[in-house]
């Protein structure tokens, strides 16, 4: 039952951040596992996939950031047809 409520506790922890915060978060656990030198893996590896779908469930409801996909996609099928021809 301790993981399931620490899991739990987690989850909350992810709730009010910002996009910027989790991208920052994910610079910082790749800190923490050359730190720990493959110590915790487990934890981090967790701790990573969560950090990215709450990540991706944001940049989803992001106006702003799908309008830069939106672009970036036209910009990269713009370019292929101009290599191509």
């Amino acid at each position: 039952m301790r993981g399931f409520s620490t899991f739990i506790v987690m989850m909350l922890l992810w709730q009010g951040l910002t996009i910027q915060d989790l991208e920052d978060l994910l610079e910082d656990i790749k800190v923490y596992i050359q730190l720990e030198q493959g110590k915790n893996v487990g934890y981090w590896r967790d701790i990573t996939i969560i950090s990215e779908e709450e990540l991706n469930k944001l940049r989803k409801m992001d106006p702003s950031y799908q309008n830069r996909v939106q672009i970036a996609g036209q910009f990269i099928v713009c370019h292929v047809f101009q290599s191509q021809g």
